[in-house]
């Protein structure tokens, strides 16, 4: 389908439509480390922000949708659409990336251990974008462990896996005997621990992997508490840095899937999005679509228009 886009002048730089945003327009943030604060403010901490189909800004099934055109974003023509419906959830898991929590750790000798807990969705790009982020960075050495509890879903990752590098990508499966052997021999020996199990005490798992002063980063969500409390002593007693990460940015992941596209070796990310869509619907059976992505276990569901 042909799309048509008109980019009029934006009724403001606000988010809210109702005039510029105080603190994302403040005039003291204009140079240098202030124009980087306002540039991160404005995409994912403005006040006034509003979310498509989640904030105060409906969802954009519809026939014509009213956006800034800075929410646009030119899909390389070497990008088919069946890896760009990846860009956002991409973009999430290169948030990681985009915080720069890894590049002090990773240019050390002995390189990072980076721990990845869940192997939804997120989990497995997360896994494979900083696998591939720290491979392209040049990192002398480092290891990044994928810990989650389904086989058929770790086992995406096994081309990543397998193809050679100083850059380790470990699978582990926690529910065998195997990989409990190797959580207990992880314990208090990861820099940086990722949080993405939606699960409220991926947190406190995450807290025995890291050494002292090591970072968790938070990507779950979860408003319920942990089973039995949670018992924060761990964070204080060995100094660790708890870092939230949430949405991120879609040129880096687009850009990402160009390079992939171009890189004239093996397509290890773009084998990886196309094996973790699992259903296509057309666009009359939406509705089953739906349904089908709703099912626990369904990692991605694509709608052909």
């Amino acid at each position: 389908a042909d799309i048509n886009v008109h980019c009029g002048p934006d009724a403001s730089e606000g988010e809210g439509g109702d005039g510029p945003c105080s603190i994302c327009h403040n005039p003291k943030l204009r140079d240098g480390e202030g124009s980087e604060r306002l540039d991160r403010m404005k995409r994912n901490h403005c006040p006034r922000r509003t979310v498509l189909g989640i904030l105060n800004r409906p969802g954009c099934f519809q026939e014509f949708v009213v956006l800034p055109c800075r929410n646009l974003h030119i899909v390389p023509t070497v990008v088919p659409d069946e890896l760009a419906v990846f860009a956002e959830p991409l973009a999430a898991a290169l948030r990681v990336v985009e915080q720069d929590l890894l590049r002090e750790r990773c240019w050390r000798e002995e390189g990072a251990t980076v721990a990845v807990l869940g192997d939804g969705k997120l989990g497995l790009l997360i896994a494979a974008a900083i696998t591939l982020a720290m491979r392209r960075e040049g990192s002398r050495k480092g290891k990044v462990m994928l810990i989650g509890r389904h086989k058929s879903k770790l086992d995406l990752l096994e081309p990543i896996r397998a193809s050679p590098s100083e850059v380790g990508l470990v699978l582990v499966d926690s529910t065998t005997e195997e990989g409990q052997g190797e959580l207990r021999a992880a314990a208090k020996s990861c820099d940086v621990a990722i949080d993405a199990t939606g699960n409220a005490n991926g947190f406190e798992q995450a807290m025995q992997l890291l050494i002292p002063r090591g970072v968790l980063v938070l990507k779950s969500t979860c408003a319920a508490g942990v089973e039995k409390g949670l018992n924060l002593s761990t964070i204080v007693i060995d100094e660790l840095v708890v870092v939230g990460s949430r949405c991120g940015p879609i040129d880096m992941a687009l850009e990402l899937l160009r390079s992939d596209g171009e890189s004239g070796g093996p397509l290890l990310l773009a084998d990886l999005l196309k094996r973790m869509v699992q259903h296509t619907f057309k666009l009359e059976d939406a509705r089953l679509a739906f349904r089908k992505a709703s099912e626990r276990g369904v990692l991605k569901v694509v709608i052909e228009m």
